[in-house]
């Protein structure tokens, strides 16, 4: 997926419209949503200790991973969890975990998930098995949206397009509002090889204007940067009121600098 088709899908899911995650993903309704991060770990903090492909007399050919563990590490569970995902992504080998333990006192460490915790495959969702008719009557123009990307039926394209134009018109009520989703509309549109057809549309429908110009467009903008900010920062709290990171990992993770992380810290001491 393009950046601007995945900018504009995660706006949609994640920060405007949670009956679009309901619809789409067939979950019982949501009631409340709390942010984690999107800047994840992409390498690890510290190495395995051993790691070798290995063939078995039997020709058996897998990953031999071993840790060695002198003390009782409450997160080994989630460490080895760590190295099965990108072992597993790099080499495509069935992988053999295995921790050696010489600490003085007993071992009291999990090695065992819960079953609920076990990755053992995702839901794939193919948006074409949804009704473009059905997405064209929803309330959130949100999903009305990605009505383009749903299963047009015996409906021509040029019919479907200017449904979802008028559906958009009737839930938003200020011009760059709805500029805004006749945009994603074109991007998304995209996808389906309806680009050209979709902009004939929408320029003439004669309402589309330089939004970005306008007072009300300036003072969102500037809202959002405010907004955006103040996430960041409320993030490094949270991450700091854990204290299972240093300042230098919360800055990375919250994208701000050590200085703005260390004055952060400063305040929660207050």
């Amino acid at each position: 997926m393009t950046n601007a088709n995945d900018r504009i899908t995660k706006e949609n899911f994640f920060l405007q419209s949670l009956s679009v995650i309901e619809r789409f993903l067939g979950l019982e309704p949501i009631v409340a949503t709390q942010e984690i991060p999107e800047k994840l770990h992409h390498t690890l903090e510290r190495e395995p200790d051993f790691v070798r492909i290995v063939t078995s007399e039997g020709g058996h050919r897998y990953i031999l991973h071993l840790e060695f563990q002198s003390t009782n590490d409450p997160t080994m569970l989630k460490r080895m969890g760590e190295y099965h995902s990108l072992l597993l992504r790099r080499y495509d080998l069935p992988i053999q975990h295995h921790v050696l333990y010489f600490g003085a006192s007993p071992p009291n460490m999990e090695t065992t998930l819960e079953d609920d915790k076990i990755f053992t495959g995702f839901v794939l969702t193919n948006l074409q098995d949804f009704r473009a008719q059905d997405l064209i009557q929803a309330n959130t123009p949100e999903e009305v949206v990605m009505a383009i990307l749903g299963d047009f039926e015996s409906v021509a394209s040029e019919v479907i397009i200017d449904q979802i134009l008028a559906r958009l018109q009737q839930l938003t009520q200020e011009l760059g509002t709805f500029n805004k989703y006749t945009t994603q509309l074109e991007v998304y549109s995209r996808l389906r090889k309806l680009e050209e057809l979709t902009s004939e549309k929408v320029e003439s429908m004669a309402v589309t204007i330089d939004f970005t110009k306008t007072t009300a467009y300036r003072r969102g903008e500037e809202k959002a940067k405010r907004d955006a900010e103040q996430n960041k920062i409320d993030s490094a709290k949270r991450m700091l009121a854990d204290g299972e990171l240093s300042i230098e990992q919360v800055a990375r993770y919250a994208d701000l600098t050590i200085q703005e992380v260390t004055e952060i810290k400063a305040g929660l001491g207050n």
